[in-house]
């Protein structure tokens, strides 16, 4: 069972695949306008389930959410960031990913894996045709499948987003340590 849940977390993944792993961020206006480093700044600086949100030294959070995120602004805006004078697009950005709420988002990623499964009850309690049956057994078959194969794309598509919800397990956490020998790895082959 997962010790922690994260919201569009960027932890073990390349700048370059965050926006691909996480589909929904590309909807969002004021995190779609900002470069990814950026992006990954705001959410070490400001998502809920970042691991600086205890961090209450405005500040030391700023300080630390630019050496995590590896964000290279340049100077003169590094220097804005550190003393918390935001840009427009970086201050809607950061209050849009405060406003973040991982409680809502793990009960409906837990209420569409719900809907999957019965529908994979109904489908199969359904069972199949027969000559035998009437036309309103035939019917109410047909009926039913055609619904739950309209509905199937959309589900899938937004189990597999899954409302940016990750767990990391302790051991997952520990293991992060570990990612760059995993991407090496990855790289040969």
């Amino acid at each position: 069972m997962p010790d922690t849940s994260k919201l569009f977390d960027p932890v073990g993944i390349k700048p370059e695949e965050y926006r691909g792993r996480y589909p929904e961020l590309k909807r969002i206006r004021e995190f779609d306008i900002l470069s990814v480093s950026a992006l990954i700044f705001v959410w070490w600086y400001a998502n809920p389930t970042s691991d600086l949100i205890s961090v209450t030294n405005d500040f030391e959070r700023a300080r630390s959410a630019l050496e995590k995120s590896k964000y290279k602004p340049s100077k003169a805006l590094r220097e804005n960031i550190l003393q918390l004078r935001f840009s427009d697009d970086l201050a809607m950005a950061i209050d849009r990913m405060s406003r973040l709420r991982d409680d809502v988002r793990v009960r409906a990623k837990i209420m569409l894996e719900s809907i999957f499964k019965n529908y994979e009850t109904i489908v199969t309690n359904l069972g199949t045709l027969t000559k035998n049956d009437d036309e309103a057994e035939k019917t109410k078959y047909i009926t039913m499948t055609i619904n739950i194969t309209k509905e199937l794309p959309m589900l899938v598509m937004k189990m597999e987003e899954g409302f940016g919800v990750s767990a990391r397990s302790a051991d997952e956490e520990e293991a992060l340590i570990n990612i760059p020998v995993r991407d090496y790895f990855r790289s040969k082959e």
